[in-house]
């Protein structure tokens, strides 16, 4: 666990000397995140859609 601690003060220590190039690849990084987290939310939503009528439910118990 300190082993750990210490990895993640030595990566903020580089992180600060590399902020300038590393804040436009995090912006990116994070549109893609939003990208992929929004699709997650859409794929079950659909799902919880399909499974509502009678029939498809019989396939649920599959």
């Amino acid at each position: 666990m300190v082993v750990l601690e210490g990895v993640v003060m030595c990566l903020m220590q580089e992180m600060e000397s590399w902020k300038p190039m590393f804040h436009s690849n995090l912006e990116l990084l994070n549109c893609e995140v939003t990208q992929s987290s929004s699709m997650k939310e859409m794929g079950p939503s659909e799902y919880m859609l399909h499974s509502k009528p009678g029939p498809s439910s019989s396939e649920q118990d599959r």
